[in-house]
């Protein structure tokens, strides 16, 4: 479930960071998480949106378990 969450959410995780990098000196039309999926879109193409995406599944799995782990672990003092 970690990982098919990641790859659903990782253009998005994407778009996020390419915002965040943003400075005054960034053309018009890049500014904003819209404008900058348009602009990245036209001039890397789709692929874009998938950079980095193997070392995000690659530790979504061992993150998740190591979460369920935990919960699994502590669920029977919890007081609900």
């Amino acid at each position: 479930a970690g990982t098919a969450s990641w790859l659903l959410l990782h253009p998005i995780d994407v778009i996020k960071s390419v915002v965040q990098q943003q400075t005054p000196a960034t053309p018009a039309e890049q500014l904003g998480p819209l404008r900058a999926a348009r602009h990245h879109l036209r001039v890397d193409g789709p692929r874009f949106f998938l950079r980095g995406i193997v070392p995000t599944c690659l530790r979504a799995f061992p993150a998740s378990a190591v979460i369920f782990l935990v919960y699994e672990t502590i669920r029977p003092v919890l007081p609900f």
